[in-house]
């Protein structure tokens, strides 16, 4: 399916607007998962997946060692610079933790792109480096909620 989606978008040179929709519904199924946990100090896992991100991409080694950690310190630069613009969105820990995990897909992305990446390979990694981790505690959350 996700091949056929690909082709047409390809097909009729829109890959920026297949990437984008991608990006939103990927942050809007992410936002919806988390919004479901069980508890407020739910938002402390936002920075798991951060641990996990990272060790996904470094075993994946989308990245020379060398530049491993000119991206890692660009992750945390906008990483810190978007939270301060969207802060105004948190009214309690559970949106925190909905805030920071929306910051950190686009953080990861600018990143990537920070690095050298091309726009499409900067979303197919963050694509993966957030949904591969996190697949088994949508799974979880999802069947807690049934």
């Amino acid at each position: 399916m996700v091949q056929l989606l690909v082709s047409f978008y390809k097909q009729k040179h829109l890959e920026k607007q297949y990437a984008q929709e991608l990006m939103y519904v990927g942050c809007v199924n992410i936002m919806e998962c988390l919004k479901k946990t069980p508890n407020a100090s739910a938002h402390d896992l936002a920075f798991v997946f951060v641990d996990q991100a990272f060790a996904y991409i470094k075993a994946q080694q989308w990245i020379d060692e060398a530049l491993f950690e000119d991206f890692s310190n660009a992750f945390e630069d906008y990483f810190k610079h978007s939270l301060q613009k969207v802060s105004h969105l948190i009214e309690n820990e559970l949106d925190e933790g909905n805030v920071q995990f929306a910051v950190l897909v686009v953080a990861l992305y600018e990143a990537f792109l920070k690095i050298g990446k091309e726009e499409k390979e900067a979303f197919k990694y963050v694509c993966f480096a957030i949904n591969e981790p996190i697949a088994p505690f949508m799974e979880q959350n999802t069947e807690a909620f049934l």
